[in-house]
Formats: structure tokens, C-alpha cells, sequence
């Protein structure tokens, strides 16, 4: 490249070497252009052997003319100009002319071809740059490559030609040109970063043109950019705040059209998150939220369920949702033909090898088991569910379906103590079980805590009331407290003894409470021990200092828990106001 530019003459060897470069990063996938800069290396190679300029391009063809969009030459052509224009042997205008003039004949093929736009767009910025043209005709070239119908991206020409030359940008691009920008980022459905990334890159922009909106833009990207919900498995709205509205609705804390209202803000909510995310975990927030609602009015989860198919396009829709309608439905005691009528409604998929998808079979083998084991039924209709729900296995064994039932055990022991009622055999294979939960250790809690609790009562002395709170913390000794008074005379026996709760509060902080509810058995119970320290005069300034300090991710729906357990329906609902509006201040 560089004996090319400085005129030494090439040996044999080298034209050689650059033929066949030339023909390997032809070869190059476009989706690899960007990770092997090929373009780039394509254009040198090409510049070397005297290939793909405009000249080439551009001659009169003999006979059926060859018109098929070819991105690499187009780019390989344009870095050669710059390379001429660098060199005072070409102008802008003969450049943008060539490159109009080139996508005006290749036609064919244009669409499929747009993995060097940012490349393309970038390179002309370059040769604006160094241009020596008055600002006037770079505006209006400009203006013709902009509605040019090319595979050219002005944001990118924008945000190098700032880069190369500050300026100038401000000199071509003006208000009108930047508005298009902002507009897009109102209504980004990009991952989060990339917002936040735009934010600067418009306060860029407007730092020459208009210092107000440059500096609105860096507080946006500022304030985003901390404050924001998370990219990949946050649950803060699809978990944690469809699991506070379900306090409300649960408690009948709120008239029937303010939950109504609230439902519907949340489910907006839910469907904005799942733009704004990888969807991992986040998707599954519009189904939480209407699985809540059906338990508490069918019609109003039927309405939101039209919404969630319309937006996601019925091939993306899960089909659990229909089953969890189905649960509603017969502990309604719905007819079994009504049910498996909207059965039908069930989505037949297929895996990469043409074999349908096990979850046809295992959510229709669910309602029907949850037939079987409703008292809402009579002995020949459960008859007739179980036999149905017994088929579904056998095909699933005569199409040798994978992945069938592995993650529903529950149903798999339903299944196994159904078969002996009915005196058929249990035909899910040995090998496809996971009987791994056991009620032992259920059963060895229950024990422990018989003597645990008499403990807790008789203790007297500080050394008593910490031996009581390491076993807690320690998972040998399987000490977990699942009862609201339990932890309530924990609490109070502890201030009694201490004078404080600190021991307690040191127990929270170690799990991380109530920032998680899952990292120890006892973590999900944490919150009845809360609600006594919150409850106690004594223990509630303490507890409210810590709680300001150290609420993190779960903070909201474990300390709404506490105040449910305390009846303090106002807090609830306070918490519930502010924290939907923390949830719009993260994702709107």
C-alpha cells in the first residue's frame, strides 16, 4: 500500500501477494466485514492492483449490462477517491457525483446489501473534511445525499463529520437535520445503553448549535445512565411490582377502578420493559401480570390478554397463559367440555428436526390432571380427564417427544399416585423422573423448631439470644421460623435481653434483607420479623434506620409484606404509589 503511495515500483511478489488477499476478503461473510476489517483491507488491496474505482465502474457495458450492487467495490472505489482527493486530483463534487451516479445503475441487490453503510457514510464524512469547497456547495451535497435513496447513514456521517471536524458539522448540519434523532430516541425500543450512548451523542451535536439542549441531553444521559432499569434479568417491574399490586388486589386495599387503572399503568409497564431489555426473565412480566388478575376478575385478564397477542404477534404468544385461564376456570368448576374447547385454542409447535414441542402435550396433560384433582367434578368426569391426560403421554412415547414434563415434578408425582387410583401403569419412563424433593426435610424443621421455639421462649441471658441467632444463620441446624408469632416473640425476647435489635438487624444485613428474599431458607419469612420490629415502639426507630440505608432491589415489595402482615393499610398503599412511580422514573 504504502510503496503504492509513494510510487516505488511493485514487485511480482507483491502484486501476488495482493491478488490473493484480494480474492480472500472477497470471500469474507459481510456479517465478518467489521470483525476482520475488511473493507478497509479490501479497499487497500484494491488501490494496489489499480481495481474496483469508479472509473470501472461507471464505463459503458457491451451487451446485457452487469448491475448488481457490489458494497465492497463501491467502498473500495470511494476510499480511492479520498486517496485522489488527498492527493489534489479530484473535488467533493466529482466524488458525490460518482457515488450517486453508481447507485442510480446498480440497483440489483441493494437491499440485502447494507452491512457497510456506517463504513460508506463514515469514509464520505472524511472526504468532507478535507475538503477544499466553500461550506455552501458541501451543503448542498449534503442535501443530495440525503435524499439520494442510498445505503447511507446520516447519523454516522453526522457523528464523524463532528469527530473529524466540529465546525464544519456545525456548518452543514442544522437543527431540522438533528430533530429526526430526537424524535427517534422518544420512541427507542434499542437496549438501554445504546440510549444512553445517543444522549451524549446529541449533546455533541447541539454543543455548537443550541448549548441548552446540548446540556439537557448530558443530564438525560447522566441521569439514565444511573438511574435506569437493568438490561438483562431485573425483576424489579415484571416480578417485584406486579407482586405489590397483588397485595392491593388481594386485600381489597383499593376500589375496584383504581386496581383497575393501576393494573392497566403496569401493564404498559411490562410491555415497555420487554423493548428495553434482552427479555431474559423480563418477558415473562405481562403474563405475571395477568395470571394476578384473573384470580380477581376473568373478564378484565381476557381484555389485557387481547393486548399482549396484538403486540407480540400470536406465533410469539406462550401458550401457559391459556392453561393458567384454564386453573382459573376449574376451580370455578367449569364444564369439562367448555374447557377443552378453549384447549383448542392451544399452539402446535415444531423443533428444528419436524417434531412437535413437548408443551402442547404438557399443558393439556396439566388441565386435565387439575381436573382429576378438583372436588368441583364427579367421579366419571375425572374418570374421563384422567384417561385424557393419560393419553397425552402415550403420544408423547409413540412421537418420542423430548423434554416432556422436566420441569413440572409436581405434575409427575400427581401422575404416578393417579395411575394407582385408577389401576393403570405409570408410563412415564423411569429415567424421565426427577423425584428429588423430598418432605423430610420439611418434616426434620417441624421437628427442630418444637424444640427451637421453647428456646427462643426460655432464653435469659445475651449469650442465649446469640446462640439462638447463629443457629438461625446456620443452615445445619435447619432452624427456620416460618410463623408470624414465632418471629414476633424472637423480636421481642431480643430487646428484652439486648436492649436493642441489633443482633436481629445484623441477620438481615448478612442476608442481604430486604434486598433479597432468597438467599437463605429463612430469607422469605424475614419479612414477619420486620413487621414486629416495625410494629414494637421500641425496635422501630432502629429498624427504620436500617431499612433507609440498606432496602436495595426488593425493597419496596418486602417492606409492603411487612405492612401487610401489620394491617397498615395506608403505608401499603404509599409504598405501592411511590414505588410505581420509581418503576416510570427507571423505565420511561
Amino acid at each position: 500500500m504504502f510503496k503504492k503511495l509513494l510510487s516505488i515500483k511493485l514487485k511480482k511478489t507483491d502484486l501476488t501477494f495482493a491478488e490473493e488477499e484480494l480474492n480472500r476478503l472477497k470471500d469474507t461473510r459481510a456479517y465478518d466485514y467489521d470483525i476482520f476489517d475488511t473493507p478497509v483491507n479490501y479497499a487497500a488491496m484494491s488501490f494496489v492492483l489499480d481495481r474496483n474505482d469508479f472509473e470501472y465502474f461507471l464505463r459503458k457495458q457491451e451487451g446485457h449490462p452487469f448491475r448488481y450492487y457490489f458494497e465492497l467495490g463501491l467502498y473500495s472505489a470511494l476510499y480511492r477517491s479520498y486517496i485522489e482527493l488527498l492527493k489534489n486530483n479530484k473535488n467533493v463534487e466529482n466524488i458525490i457525483g460518482d457515488y450517486i451516479r453508481y447507485l442510480n445503475y446498480y440497483t440489483e441487490g441493494t437491499y440485502n446489501s447494507r452491512f457497510l453503510n456506517k463504513n460508506i457514510s463514515c469514509l464520505i464524512s472524511f472526504i468532507f473534511s478535507n475538503s477544499k469547497l466553500d461550506s455552501a456547495v458541501l451543503f448542498n451535497l449534503k442535501r443530495l445525499l440525503l435524499i439520494s435513496n442510498s445505503n447511507f447513514s446520516p447519523f454516522h456521517f453526522c457523528m464523524q463529520l463532528f469527530f473529524n471536524d466540529a465546525d464544519l458539522f456545525s456548518n452543514l448540519i442544522n437543527d431540522n437535520d438533528l430533530r429526526v434523532y430526537v424524535d427517534e430516541l422518544n420512541k427507542w425500543k434499542d437496549n438501554y445503553q445504546s440510549y444512553v450512548d445517543r444522549c451524549f451523542q446529541l449533546a455533541s451535536f447541539y454543543s455548537n448549535l443550541n448549548a441548552s439542549k446540548s446540556i439537557d441531553f448530558i443530564i438525560k444521559g447522566i441521569n439514565d445512565g444511573i438511574l435506569r432499569h437493568g438490561w438483562r434479568k431485573d425483576s424489579i417491574v415484571s416480578y417485584d411490582l406486579i407482586n405489590a399490586l397483588g397485595l392491593l388486589w388481594k386485600n381489597s386495599w383499593e376500589a375496584k377502578d383504581k386496581l383497575i387503572k393501576y393494573s392497566k399503568d403496569v401493564f404498559k409497564l411490562t410491555l415497555k420493559v420487554t423493548e428495553i431489555t434482552d427479555g431474559s426473565e423480563t418477558w415473562r412480566g405481562p403474563y405475571n401480570l395477568i395470571e394476578l388478575i384473573m384470580k380477581y376478575d376473568l373478564d378484565f385478564a381476557y381484555r389485557l390478554e387481547k393486548k399482549l397477542i396484538k403486540y407480540l404477534d400470536w406465533q410469539k404468544y406462550s401458550i401457559s397463559l391459556i392453561t393458567s385461564f384454564l386453573m382459573e376456570k376449574i376451580k370455578l368448576g367449569v364444564p369439562l367440555n367448555e374447557i377443552e374447547e378453549e384447549m383448542t385454542n392451544y399452539r402446535k409447535d415444531y423443533n428444528f428436526k419436524g417434531k412437535p414441542k413437548a408443551d402442547y402435550y404438557e399443558e393439556k396433560f396439566k388441565v386435565y390432571l387439575e381436573v382429576v384433582n378438583s372436588n368441583l367434578y364427579p367421579a366419571d368426569v375425572k374418570q374421563i380427564a384422567f384417561e385424557k391426560a393419560y393419553e397425552q403421554v402415550e403420544i408423547v412415547l409413540q412421537q418420542k417427544i423430548d423434554y416432556f414434563l422436566s420441569d413440572y415434578e409436581k405434575y409427575r408425582k400427581i401422575f404416578t399416585d393417579l395411575c394407582i387410583q385408577y389401576k393403570k401403569t405409570d408410563i412415564i419412563p423411569i429415567h424421565q423422573k426427577n423425584d428429588t424433593y423430598s418432605f423430610d426435610s420439611e418434616k426434620k424443621i417441624q421437628e427442630t423448631n418444637l424444640e427451637f421455639i421453647p428456646k427462643i421462649t426460655d432464653a435469659s441471658s445475651k449469650k442465649d439470644i446469640e446462640i439462638i441467632y447463629k443457629e438461625l444463620s446456620d443452615y445445619n441446624y435447619h432452624r427456620i421460623l416460618t410463623n408470624n408469632n414465632h418471629w414476633k416473640i424472637l423480636i421481642t425476647k431480643t430487646y428484652e435481653i439486648c436492649e436493642n435489635i441489633t443482633l436481629f438487624i445484623e441477620l438481615l444485613k448478612k442476608d442481604s434483607f430486604p434486598h433479597y428474599d432468597n438467599m437463605t431458607s429463612n430469607s422469605q419469612y424475614y419479612h414477619y420479623g420486620l413487621a414486629a420490629s416495625l410494629k414494637n415502639v421500641n425496635t422501630r426507630k432502629e429498624t427504620i434506620t436500617y431499612l433507609s440505608e440498606y432496602s436495595g432491589h426488593g425493597g419496596f415489595i418486602n417492606i409492603m409484606k411487612a405492612y401487610e402482615v401489620n394491617k397498615d393499610i395506608e403505608m401499603c398503599r404509599k409504598l405501592f404509589e411511590r414505588f410505581l412511580k420509581f418503576c416510570h422514573l427507571l423505565v420511561d
